[in-house]
């Protein structure tokens, strides 16, 4: 059986569920060979170009990491069965992660219950470090369909919800900052918006006092700010271009009226 028939194997296994695991169990032992440290032996495939090539063919997740598991219980169970019934793949399983990774499980449920309760800026946070430190382990993620999808909607939800939150915004300020077609209402806009250029004034040199002092934000906030930053100043800049600069018609007052002669009578 060739390489590229193997794959086809294991992704019709794969695909079959729980049914064909100790089936994909031998064709990775088979084909990455026995576990072992360091680089692959020549004549076997890693457990990344493995587990590429079986989930591209199946289109189900099936990571290095679950590969390398799926080997590993075969190398205890399956390969000195000499005839001896193998035991139940849950069973395998939890012997596998369970006996020799206690930590790691307890590291697993600690981590489960910290997301659940965790706040969406915790959560950021989390994801963020994860991008910095374990780079392979996001590329790894992505790879994986579900994932790709899920990180992909909530992406766009993510978007939507800052849409959303401008669009409320917008029409919160459109009542105050929409005048009327009249002189008296042009005037009365204009100083409303001289007074609100000054609070925003005062509410900026604050925050610049406040950014200069703090160092240990990292850089993919820090640069998500600076975006923002740059969207303020370009509307500031649109706003102040949309004043003409050409000076107002001269308005003539009326002549105060002339008092009527109160005659005597």
């Amino acid at each position: 059986m060739s390489y590229q028939d193997k794959v086809k194997a294991a992704a019709a296994a794969l695909q079959r569920g729980e049914d064909a695991n100790w089936e994909l169990a031998e064709l990775t032992f088979e084909v990455c060979g026995p576990p072992m440290r360091g680089p692959t032996r020549v004549g076997f495939v890693s457990l990344e170009e493995w587990s590429a090539d079986v989930r591209a063919d199946s289109k189900r997740a099936f990571s290095a990491v679950t590969a390398g598991y799926y080997r590993r219980i075969w190398d205890k169970f399956g390969v000195s069965r000499s005839g001896k019934i193998l035991p139940s793949w849950t069973d395998a399983y939890n012997d596998i992660r369970g006996v020799e990774n206690m930590d790691a499980n307890m590291v697993t449920t600690n981590f489960n219950r910290a997301l659940t309760y965790a706040t969406p800026e915790q959560k950021r946070e989390v994801f963020q470090r994860i991008v910095r430190e374990e780079p392979a382990v996001v590329e790894h993620a992505w790879q994986d369909t579900d994932t790709n999808i899920a990180l992909s909607t909530a992406h766009w939800k993510a978007r939507q919800q800052i849409v959303e939150e401008q669009r409320q915004a917008q029409a919160a300020v459109k009542d105050v900052f929409e005048p009327r077609d009249s002189p008296l209402d042009h005037s009365v806009f204009f100083l409303d918006v001289g007074k609100k250029i000054d609070q925003w004034t005062r509410e900026l040199n604050s925050i610049r006092e406040f950014l200069g002092a703090v160092q240990d934000v990292n850089f993919i906030t820090r640069d998500a700010l600076r975006g923002r930053f740059k969207l303020l100043i370009h509307a500031a800049e649109e706003c102040r271009d949309a004043l003409s600069d050409q000076p107002a018609e001269d308005v003539v007052e009326a002549s105060p009226r002339p008092r009527r002669n109160v005659l005597a009578s």
